[in-house]
């Protein structure tokens, strides 16, 4: 069996839960890499572009390589991804 953390990417700027920072998504995948768990899995946040409000919203696929990029072994996950809203390569 393996083991996940869930790593939240949206919120709404001056609502709470805030938009967590590129700084506390690094800082939890590497603690979670160090406590160890196997997998930090993303999910695709399902707002449409043109939807008031959906400022506060990291790219899935841009946040899975750069913690890929700050840790040595834990595992990528994505748990839902939005795909009429990404490039087909990028998926």
């Amino acid at each position: 069996m393996l083991i996940g953390i869930y790593l939240r990417l949206f919120g709404r700027p001056g609502a709470e839960p805030a938009p967590p920072s590129w700084t506390s998504l690094r800082s939890a995948a590497i603690a979670a890499e160090e406590v160890g768990f196997d997998r930090v899995v993303f999910e695709d946040v399902l707002l449409y572009p043109e939807d008031e409000g959906n400022e506060g919203v990291w790219d899935p696929t841009t946040v899975a390589a750069a913690v890929a990029a700050s840790t040595e072994r834990i595992g990528l996950a994505h748990a839902v991804m939005n795909n009429p809203y990404h490039q087909p390569a990028i998926i």
